[in-house]
């Protein structure tokens, strides 16, 4: 699998949506997807992280890939992240981005 597949697929189901995808170990089975897009207003995190993985489900069935998933939603300020991967929110967080409350905790 690649990860320019997993960006494409994203995409194609979220139109609009601004997906980074990286392989995190050089295999091309274990990749991170970064989705922000406004779709998820209003969604809960379940909801958004199954708008990711529904273009997926093949690969995933198959246990060809794993796919961690980070969703945000685009605000008038910028793009806010999703309680999720909290590694690759501090590594990559800009001023205008900001983690939401986990519903759960």
């Amino acid at each position: 699998m690649d990860s320019t597949v997993i960006r494409q697929r994203i995409e194609a189901a979220l139109p609009g949506a601004e997906v980074e995808v990286r392989d995190l170990n050089g295999t091309g089975d274990h990749f991170e997807a970064r989705v922000v897009s406004a779709v998820f207003e209003g969604k809960s995190m379940v909801d958004q992280h199954q708008a990711v993985y529904a273009p997926l489900q093949d690969v995933l069935a198959t246990g060809e890939a794993f796919v961690s998933v980070e969703t945000g939603i685009v605000t008038a300020s910028g793009a806010d992240i999703a309680a999720g991967s909290v590694a690759a929110i501090i590594a990559g967080a800009s001023p205008d981005v900001r983690p939401e409350q986990d519903p759960v905790s």
